[in-house]
This record gives C-alpha cells, sequence and structure tokens, in this order.
C-alpha cells in the first residue's frame, strides 16, 4: 500500500463512527479512512483509480467500496468518482424538459441510452420514462451502460414498467454495483440463484406457491455452500424420513454436517449416515454385553458357597420329613 504525507488531520462524522462504522468489517473501514484522506486533500473527492493503485489490490478495494455505498457511507457515480455528500433522498428529483433535451444534445453516451432504451422496451418513451432515465443517470450516478444492461434484464423478465426499474436501478446504486463488471457479474448470480430455486422447488415437490423469504434464505445458503441438486433431492428424501414432512431447520442441519464432513454426492452422505447410525449403536450394544456379564461376574458372588448352602437347607428339610 502506497504512503501519504502523514502531516495535516481530516475530519471523519460521528454518524460514520457511532452508526455506521459499526456494520463494516477492518477492510471497509480502512478503505473508507484512507478514501476520506484523500477526498479532504481534493475538494471533497477522489477515485476508485486511485484506491486500487493505492492498496495494490483491487478486489479487495472493490468489496470494500460496496460494502461502503450499501452503508451509505459514499457515493460513485458514472465516471467512477467517489464522493461523501450521498444522496440520502429515496426519491428522484424533479426535472425540466429542458434540461433534459439540453443534457442530451450535449452528451452522446445519454443519446445513446435513450435510444437503445425504446428498443429494448420496445416503445417510445414517454416525457415520464425519459426524465425516469435520465434520474438514474444523473442522480444515481448510473453510467450509461449500466442502465442499459438493467433495462434488458427488466425487460427479459417481463418488468417494463419504469417504477419498476427505477427501484431496480437505486438498489443497484445503493449495493455499489455502478460498473458493467459489476452488473454482469450480479446478474450472473442472480441467474444461478434463480436456477437452484426453481431445481428445489421441483425437488421440493412445491408447485402451487413460491418460498417464503426464511425458506429462500436457507435455499441461498445452499447454493453458498455448493449444494448439488441431486445432494439437495438425497438430504429432503432423508429429512423426510426421519421427520414425516419437508423441514427446512433439520434439512439445514443435515446438510451442514454434511459438508464439514466433506459429503459432496449421495453415495457420500449414505456412507456417513451408515457410519453415524453404527456411531450410535455400537455403545449400546456394549453396554447390553456388559450387563449380562455382569450377572455372572464371579468375583461379585460365590457361586460355591450358593450351592453349599442350597443342598444343606435341603437336607435339613428332609430330615424334618
Amino acid at each position: 500500500m502506497q504512503k501519504m504525507n502523514g502531516s495535516g488531520e481530516f475530519a471523519v462524522s460521528k454518524a460514520f463512527v457511532f452508526e455506521q462504522m459499526q456494520a463494516l468489517d477492518a477492510n471497509a473501514v480502512k478503505v473508507y479512512l484512507y478514501a476520506k484522506c484523500l477526498a479532504d486533500e481534493n475538494n471533497g473527492q477522489t477515485t476508485c483509480d486511485a484506491l486500487y493503485e493505492a492498496f495494490g489490490e483491487k478486489e479487495l478495494v472493490q468489496s470494500a467500496l460496496r460494502c461502503l455505498v450499501r452503508g451509505g457511507c459514499l457515493h460513485i457515480d458514472k465516471n467512477a468518482n467517489i464522493s461523501f455528500a450521498q444522496h440520502t433522498e429515496e426519491v428522484r428529483p424533479q426535472y425540466s424538459h429542458k434540461e433534459i433535451t439540453e443534457s442530451v444534445d450535449r452528451d452522446t453516451q445519454l443519446q445513446m441510452l435513450m435510444q437503445a432504451a425504446e428498443c429494448v422496451l420496445g416503445k417510445m418513451l414517454t416525457a415520464s420514462a425519459a426524465e425516469t432515465l435520465f434520474g438514474m443517470y444523473d442522480w444515481l450516478g448510473l453510467p450509461a451502460d449500466v442502465i442499459l444492461k438493467l433495462l434488458e434484464y427488466c425487460a427479459e423478465n417481463g418488468k417494463r414498467s419504469m417504477a419498476y426499474i427505477e427501484k431496480v436501478a437505486i438498489s443497484w446504486s445503493k449495493e455499489g454495483i455502478v460498473t458493467l463488471e459489476a452488473a454482469e457479474r450480479h446478474l450472473e448470480s442472480e441467474a444461478k440463484k434463480k436456477s437452484f430455486i426453481y431445481k428445489a422447488k421441483k425437488i421440493f415437490g412445491i408447485d402451487n406457491r413460491n418460498f417464503t423469504t426464511r425458506e429462500e434464505n436457507f435455499l441461498h445458503t445452499w447454493q453458498q455452500m455448493g449444494i448439488s441438486d441431486k445432494l439437495l433431492a438425497f438430504g429432503f428424501d432423508y429429512t423426510v424420513d426421519c421427520t414425516g414432512k419437508l423441514s427446512f431447520a433439520y434439512l439445514d442441519k443435515v446438510l451442514r454436517a454434511w459438508r464439514e464432513a466433506g459429503v459432496q454426492t449421495p453415495a457420500q452422505a449414505l456412507k456417513f449416515i451408515d457410519a453415524y447410525r453404527q456411531s450410535k449403536t455400537a455403545p449400546k450394544k456394549a453396554e447390553q454385553t456388559e450387563k449380562k456379564q455382569s450377572i455372572y461376574n464371579t468375583e461379585k458372588y460365590d457361586y460355591e458357597e450358593i450351592r453349599r448352602l442350597a443342598r444343606k437347607n435341603i437336607r435339613q428339610k428332609l430330615g424334618k420329613e
């Protein structure tokens, strides 16, 4: 990591220290403080590239910046400039028709976006739709190629409402999805998540409802654990055999135990189950054997003395008769 001039001071807000910092890891705090120091030397702004160069680890910085944007600690615009005057309002500012037209005339990227949006959405943009798109570009600071990728994603899923599209755009901005690379990674992750959920529905035989938020959280965790659909199906059958029903909590314990043991296939899971059952039955068998042996423990009872006393008792009874 490159060193800066150690002289001078810079301010950190109390809101960051007492509210935002609590939800951040050490790496994100380090990146925030370094970015704040750079920004104080450059009229309140710095860039992502400056941080990449300073730390020498681009992925580490990108991960930290995503956390900081989600936490409302800073804002990254379409040119990868970082500022600490984060927009906090959830409502897009109003733009005049003249303001939008003049911006489109002088910005070729914005021109391309407006034209491509009509092709993707399959209709002419209304004044309201144009204002919404301009807000994503100006207010949220998303680059034109990221907004276009967002439009394609929404259209492919049958979501062409500008209100819905803007909601997704706000979410992307908060999560720091402000480059085409980040957008493609996010969409790839979402596609894998949807595919896993679809397969889980088939495996569980659920076709008349959607998963609850809690159930989807379980599924997302299992996907991140690398659970295959075949192992999930085997785990489902095992859970139903043990509990008589689909229990997400029970299945989660089973899958976690298998993962800790390195189980990756149904065959390995079956061996794990057999070994587990044998480990449970072995102590019981040993205990039963020990009880049987204790009955005839000669150290505890003198069987010869018992027999002698029995014979004596019999002779006494016969003598009386």
